[in-house]
């Protein structure tokens, strides 16, 4: 990918899909005025100095289908409303909580046997899907997440949910969760 790019700072969008690329380069962190960025169905390894860390304006991130193993360069964008990482080869996720407001998290096809804590915070979140992961259990306070209307947990390992609960509606699932929290984890949240 051309340095050149890193010149770009009035860009709005900028997708680099299908490319074969394996690295986001660190200058990609110059191009502030980004809202999108895909670099879908690549080969994505790594992401070079938190990147992407200060597109504070962007408000859609599609990293879908790469190589992934990990994940921590997080926008710090209060506009970001969804992250797209379906299909990497993720073991482990942080930082979310620099993106708060998002409403779609899409961790699908991944290798996740936990999914980070922060994720339960995302109290705008409306979609989190987590499929066909390696997770055997699901954190109650996710049900605490009111906004969330959609969840699928299918193909995971789950030996804690109820198999006729992981086909279920978010409403029912998130009843079933709430029901495993204590009361004095509900109050904490309802403190918030």
């Amino acid at each position: 990918m051309p340095q050149t790019f890193g010149e770009f700072k009035k860009l709005l969008k900028l997708y680099l899909d299908d490319n074969l690329l394996t690295v986001i380069p660190a200058f990609i962190k110059n191009l502030v005025s980004l809202m999108d960025l895909s670099f879908a169905i690549n080969k994505i390894k790594d992401i070079e100095d938190d990147a992407l860390g200060p597109l504070v304006n962007l408000s859609m991130l599609d990293l879908h289908q790469n190589l992934l193993q990990t994940y921590s360069s997080v926008p710090s964008s209060s506009k970001l409303d969804q992250i797209l990482l379906a299909y990497n080869q993720l073991t482990h996720i942080e930082n979310l909580e620099r993106a708060s407001n998002i409403t779609v998290l899409d961790l699908h096809n991944n290798k996740l046997d936990k999914l980070p804590e922060s994720v339960c915070s995302l109290y705008n979140m409306k979609t989190l899907t987590i499929s066909n992961n390696n997770l055997s259990d699901i954190d109650p306070k996710i049900s605490l997440i009111d906004s969330l209307v959609r969840i699928a947990i299918e193909g995971n390992p789950l030996r804690s949910i109820k198999p006729a609960m992981r086909n279920a509606g978010a409403n029912e699932l998130k009843e079933f969760l709430k029901m495993r929290l204590g009361d004095e984890d509900i109050a904490k949240e309802d403190k918030k």
